[in-house]
């Protein structure tokens, strides 16, 4: 069974499982990565592999631990005053660094162990790289750190490219573009459509105008007619009155009541006698002979014999005026006073009108339509009118608007690769079968999964069953071989906020993730872990704590001169 090397520090189970492979082989022999073809290296094989000797740490024979990966650790906890004689501190004996140094390059050359491998670069023994380019697979999205256990890495964090995801969104823009066209030829033929019905308006406001003015000449028309008859009236009244003077002065009545009664029988007589009115005329004028002067008398005594007219007023008698103006024997209707006395009053009205010299329009001119000229009072502020405010962006449209086309593409799906910025030989899946939760106290997100140490045998079993092998369906069959897994758990922090939704959406669903997890964790066994001595002896262990310390100011100048090299 394989097993996890483990330090004393209990943070967490993400820093007990990381040297899996190296621990299964045993201490004596270290493996050593050659070249390969790109296809095994992506497929995180071990072809490519040679077993090589150790690199001179000497053997722990009958001693209380024995070296995992070079570093001493026992199954039972360490009792260093009860087995050691001479106990090293912790810092001279160099373990607890050497540990460190071991975790650290086991998380970040895993190889597959922690993290699904996606594409490493594969070295010659001439030392040349023969990798093939990534650059055109993904897109980088963003730097950011990750802890886990007691480490703490830069990582860089790509987006890779995926066909479906590419057609999906070009069927989308498509969609969007169809639908836009059509959203604009329907306000096109809104804004027709308001355009006819507003020619319409106006034609039919135009039309209405032309026959209120075609009411207004007929009715213009008919008081002008009217006017025209009540001339022809007054004038008949007056050629009627004349007459009856001219009558009253040839043919006297020594009655008034009756004259009156007379001559009002006599006008009725004359308006329905055309030949009876021209004799009157020629009466009143002097110039009819005897023979109808005559004839004349025969009609006054007819009419002196005849009935009173309708609504003729024998109260009212008829007299002479000195100014020699003839009565009339018609009564005088009050109406023709109102008419008579509203028309004065109309004509005075604008006789006073025109001398005043005011109208309407106190410019004298026509006065124009349109806007009122603007009148600036010193003094008086005039406020603008305002015009359309602007759109206020909210926290999510600017958050929106930072992301690149290549990246709306995977606001709702997305696969991430990592890299690692202490070694860029290797990239590496963010595990899909993975449950990652948003901390908002603290701006950080919790990244957990399960790793499985025997993939290699698990996959020989599907393809023995014909199951895909990038499936989770071999966990389900009821011949499954144990799963040897590890629970992980890490925590990414300094992600921008606006690469939220990428992140989310980077693992698959935690309804399906929880259900493999549950079928794992009954069929497999978790790895258990060593426990390391991180004191040694001075006289037993010597050669062993000289060559930690020796290791340690090689990595120490190693490190000296990659600083002096970025300077």
């Amino acid at each position: 069974m394989q097993r996890v090397l483990r330090s004393r520090s209990g943070t967490s189970d993400a820093e007990r499982d990381v040297t899996a492979t190296a621990a299964a082989r045993g201490p004596s022999k270290r493996r050593r990565r050659v070249g390969g073809d790109s296809e095994n290296d992506t497929a995180g094989s071990d072809d490519g592999l040679i077993e090589e000797p150790a690199t001179g740490a000497p053997r722990a024979e009958g001693r209380p631990f024995e070296l995992i990966a070079d570093i001493p650790a026992s199954v039972e906890e360490p009792h260093y005053n009860s087995i050691l004689t001479h106990p090293l501190s912790v810092r001279d004996s160099a373990v607890l660094y050497s540990s460190l140094i071991s975790s650290r390059r086991s998380w970040i050359r895993n190889y597959g162990t922690v993290f699904p491998l996606y594409w490493k670069k594969a070295v010659g023994i001439d030392g040349t790289g023969s990798g093939f380019s990534i650059k055109d697979k993904m897109q980088k999205m963003c730097e950011c750190n990750m802890a886990g256990g007691p480490h703490s890495f830069v990582l860089r964090l790509f987006i890779l490219k995926d066909e479906k995801v590419e057609e999906r969104w070009a069927t989308t823009v498509e969609e969007r573009k169809r639908e836009k066209q059509l959203k604009k030829l329907t306000l096109q033929e809104e804004k027709q459509l308001k355009r006819e019905a507003k020619q319409r308006a106006k034609l039919q406001k135009k039309e209405e105008k032309l026959r209120k003015q075609q009411l207004a000449k007929e009715q213009r028309q008919r008081n002008k007619l009217q006017q025209e008859q009540a001339k022809q009236e007054m004038k008949l009244k007056r050629e009627t009155k004349r007459k009856e003077r001219k009558l009253k002065q040839t043919a006297p009545d020594p009655s008034p009541a009756n004259d009156s009664q007379m001559i009002a029988n006599l006008n009725l007589m004359a308006q329905k006698d055309a030949k009876l009115n021209a004799l009157m005329g020629k009466v009143a004028g002097g110039t009819a002979d005897k023979a109808e002067v005559e004839q004349f008398k025969k009609v006054i005594e007819i009419a002196r014999s005849m009935v009173a007219p309708p609504r003729w007023n024998a109260k009212k008698p008829v007299t002479s005026s000195p100014s020699g103006v003839a009565p009339s024997g018609t009564d005088t209707k009050p109406a023709d006073k109102d008419v008579v006395a509203v028309k004065g009053t109309a004509t005075k009205s604008v006789k006073v009108e025109g001398q005043t010299g005011e109208s309407p329009n106190s410019t004298g001119g026509p006065r124009k339509r349109g806007r009122k000229p603007k009148v600036e009072t010193p003094g008086v502020v005039v406020k603008k009118r305002p015009g359309r405010k602007p759109k206020v962006k909210t926290e999510e449209d600017i958050e929106e608007d930072k992301l690149t086309a290549f990246q709306l593409k995977y606001m709702e799906t997305s696969t991430l690769v990592i890299e690692f910025a202490e070694s860029k030989h290797a990239r590496y899946y963010l595990p899909k079968d993975s449950i990652i939760e948003y901390v908002p106290e603290t701006d950080k997100y919790l990244l957990s999964w399960i790793a499985v140490h025997n993939k290699r045998e698990l996959k020989r079993f599907a393809r023995r069953k014909k199951v895909d092998v990038d499936s989770n369906d071999m966990y389900f069959l009821q011949d499954c071989p144990p799963v040897l897994f590890s629970s992980m758990t890490v925590t990414l922090s300094q992600v921008p906020k606006r690469f939220q939704p990428i992140l989310l959406h980077s693992v698959n669903k935690v309804e399906d993730v929880r259900r493999v997890m549950a079928r794992i964790l009954e069929i497999g066994t978790r790895l258990s872990g060593y426990n390391v001595w991180y004191q040694l002896d001075g006289y037993d262990d010597a050669k062993l704590a000289e060559h930690y310390r020796v290791e340690l100011n090689d990595f120490e100048s190693q490190l000296r001169t990659k600083r002096f090299k970025r300077t």
